[in-house]
């Protein structure tokens, strides 16, 4: 069959290179239509318990993504100052992206005016105050609210700011285009600060447009030179190249057809597939230069026959490890493996077709060209290595018996992260504005509690008090910088009346306080009351903001864990009783985003070596061929878990991916060698030592040469803007160079001691 194929290739040269540009221009064409998706919250599952809370719960139809306009000034409460904010917020409001916000003018407090209470902007008419009058009025309302410090205000009075909720958004860079041009004004007063999920999402899209380029080039590049280092000849750089750049196109044309999206995952998609693609064209060239000298088709499918079985199974164990992923519950890593696996196969068959078609077009590699293949620098490098493997083989299996007991020391002590804010570059403006305001207002980061009771259960003066007293209790925590709930508004009330702070003893008051609160909620769907509770009381949510307190910074996954651990028994022990309670939240989200890939991490490896397992048990049709064609890879992988526990590189969105890419790329070359060392023991009966030295001599230079070009392929990855895209390409480059190194040294020392009749032997020399 295969044969049949790479006759067909050569015998037809010219509809074989046709078929394959038109097929190029048409999956060209559709990649044009590739869109970015910067949302880092479409990561999490729609199933997820957590976002499930999160639909429940949330106001209306709104995203969840909000913009935070933010001005600084050692005295802002200047009438020029504050009518510029007050111009650019109402601009803001006219946007249609962006709902009615929350702002210092807007926001309702209460006064008591004779005998009553009224509910009173914090300045007249929801505007910016016009004259120092108003202005007095403004600044003393802001100080004497207590919810408003640290929302709209900051507590030493240098910061306001306002928080606009978003509508679903389709172009994020166009949004905050008009938001800078909009916020431009306010450098002239103040020093003004944009923060919120809106600027980061649009930053993740700039950053991602901007890496798919630069990774796509640089990997390019870098292969592009390889070649001409390990070749010198025109053939032996620009073929290979082609071979990836098509595959990678039809992959990208692919991911238009199936309406997947650019995202944080699949940016690496690009580099990895000119990669995987490169190691097959390393194959044939190696064997195309080893050929025997002579013309025409018969020769080059001579020489290239015996290469392809090694082709499909590699691609084959590629898309294996690819494929497992699938198994995940994130819908982009379930995008990646379909995409990675079609790539692999699109680059196989490039290989096997147009490959072997181009070079029938072509002359046969010249003596000299040959002669560097056969006897360079490597292959008496390559010599040396054999020698020291079939000689010293019981050291070697001494370091990787010290690497598995390293492995399982550090293995408890490897991390997972899902801090987003950490992923981007620190020098970001962005980031260095959400750095600022997180230290004047604190965190922006929510977290929910939701009560729920009967009807009418939370107008119950002694269950209210309870609340009152439950929210008090965590909002002593440090880690919470802000709290608000419907028993602190009616506190607030009740203080303005009375002059009591605290929760009114009877049941008359707060009906008259609750509608108050409700009238206000009605007024404004936005407002901060407004999800606080529902029409018959039956529900309250006490809404918190939350920071890590030590550095002033956002709150990190341990952090979280510590903060909710701390939270859990204070809700336990202040929950009224017959009440019921949920925590939700966005940060949750991601803690709940977390166990997934824990949970995925080892459901999907798990899978993949079993697979591949199987795959090569089958193809060699013996048990102990097939558990040996893993040592590489298991060897590998506990190189991989080593260094992220000592280097401290969590487990997140990517690095999760570095076990199935391993297993998809690693398992390649141990297959080559066994198989190559199994026709030199038929060749060499009984002697294994010598077939193990034949063998490196032969397949060592394909197979440190495929490692090297994937090695330096994906070492682009370091240059990109995510740090986690430069963990998962530091991980893959050092675990597959890991993996490399144990095919050339630890499986041929295995290989040495085990005979054909299967029994361990003592080492002498060839």
């Amino acid at each position: 069959m295969i044969r049949r194929i790479l006759q067909f290739s050569c015998r037809h040269p010219l509809p074989v290179i046709i078929a394959t540009a038109l097929v190029t221009l048409a999956f060209g064409w559709l990649a044009s239509g590739l869109r970015v998706n910067p949302d880092v919250e479409s990561l999490i599952p729609e199933n997820a318990a957590v976002r499930q809370l999160m639909n429940r719960y949330r106001q209306g139809d709104l995203s969840g993504e909000y913009l935070v306009v933010a001005v600084h000034s050692p005295e802002p409460f200047q009438l020029a100052g504050l009518a510029a904010f007050g111009e650019a917020l109402d601009k803001l409001e006219e946007l249609p992206e962006l709902e009615p916000g929350v702002t210092p003018f807007n926001l309702v407090t209460f006064e008591k005016r004779a005998t009553r209470l009224a509910a009173v902007p914090m300045s007249a008419e929801r505007r910016a105050p016009r004259d120092p009058a108003e202005l007095e009025s403004f600044r003393r309302r802001l100080a004497a609210t207590p919810y408003a410090a640290n929302l709209v205000v900051s507590r030493d009075l240098t910061v306001l700011a306002a928080f606009f909720p978003a509508a679903p958004i389709k172009d994020f860079a166009s949004l905050m285009g008009r938001v800078r041009q909009i916020t431009a004004p306010l450098e002239r007063h103040y020093r003004c600060y944009l923060s919120g999920s809106i600027p980061f999402v649009e930053r993740t899209g700039v950053y991602l447009s901007r890496d798919l380029l630069v990774l796509f080039g640089a990997g390019a590049g870098l292969i592009l030179l390889f070649y001409f280092l390990a070749y010198r000849t025109l053939r032996g750089v620009l073929l290979p190249a082609l071979v990836v750049l098509v595959g990678t196109v039809w992959s990208l044309g692919l991911m238009s057809v199936l309406g997947f999206t650019l995202t944080l995952l699949n940016v690496v998609t690009p580099p990895l597939l000119l990669t995987v693609g490169s190691s097959y064209g390393i194959h044939i060239l190696n064997r195309y230069y080893r050929g025997p000298a002579g013309r025409g088709g018969d020769w080059l499918v001579g020489a290239l026959e015996e290469v392809s079985g090694t082709i499909l199974w590699a691609s084959l164990i590629s898309v294996i490890g690819f494929a497992s992923l699938v198994v995940t519950d994130i819908r982009q890593v379930r995008e990646f493996a379909v995409v990675t696996s079609f790539g692999t196969v699109s680059c196989a068959l490039l290989a096997l077709f147009f490959f072997p078609a181009v070079l029938s077009r072509l002359p046969p590699p010249g003596r000299r060209q040959a002669r560097r293949v056969r006897a360079g620098f490597l292959s008496a490098m390559l010599l040396r290595l054999s020698r020291f493997v079939v000689r010293r083989p019981w050291p070697i299996l001494g370091v990787l018996a010290a690497a598995a007991l390293g492995f399982a020391f550090c293995l408890p002590y490897i991390q997972t992260d899902t801090d987003t804010i950490g992923y981007f570059p620190q020098g970001d403006r962005v980031v260095r504005d959400m750095y600022f305001l997180t230290g004047k207002l604190g965190g922006f980061d929510e977290l929910n509690l939701t009560l729920e009771g009967e009807e009418g259960y939370f107008l119950r003066p002694e269950v209210l008090s309870q609340v009152d007293a439950l929210e008090k209790n965590l909002a002593a925590i440090p880690d919470i910088c802000y709290a608000v709930s419907f028993a602190s508004y009616v506190r607030f009330l009740n203080q303005v009346a009375s002059g009591q702070d605290r929760i009114p003893e009877t049941r008359a008051p707060i009906l008259l306080l609750s509608r108050m609160v409700r009238a206000l909620a009605a007024e404004d769907a936005t407002s901060p009351v407004a999800g606080l509770a529902n029409e018959d009381f039956s529900r309250l949510t006490l809404s918190f903001r939350i920071y890590n307190s030590r550095t002033s910074r956002f709150i990190n996954e341990q952090g979280l864990r510590d903060l909710l651990a701390e939270m859990k028994p204070i809700i336990a022990s202040g929950l009224p009783a017959g009440a019921e309670s949920e925590l939700w939240g966005m940060g949750l989200q991601y803690l709940s985003l977390s166990d997934l890939l824990r949970a995925n991490l080892v459901r999907s490896f798990g899978m993949s070596v079993l697979l591949v397992l199987g795959v090569a048990v089958l193809s060699f049709r013996s048990l102990r061929y097939g558990l040996l064609a893993i040592v590489p890879l298991v060897t590998g992988m506990m190189l991989n878990f080593l260094l992220m526990a000592v280097a401290r590189i969590p487990l997140d969105m990517t690095t999760i991916m570095v076990s199935s890419v391993a297993v998809g790329m690693g398992v390649d070359d141990a297959i080559h060698f066994i198989l190559s060392y199994r026709r030199r023991l038929d060749r060499l009966p009984g002697n294994p030592r010598r077939a193990v030295t034949a063998t490196l001599l032969e397949t060592g230079r394909p197979i440190f040469l495929t490692s090297l070009s994937i090695v330096a392929g994906l070492l682009v990855l370091v240059l990109a803007s995510f740090r986690p895209i430069v963990y998962f390409g530091v991980l893959v480059v050092f675990t597959l160079a890991a993996t490399c190194a144990s095919t050339l040294i630890v499986l041929p020392a295995l290989l040495g001691l085990l005979p054909a009749r299967g029994r361990l032997t003592r080492s002498s020399p060839p």
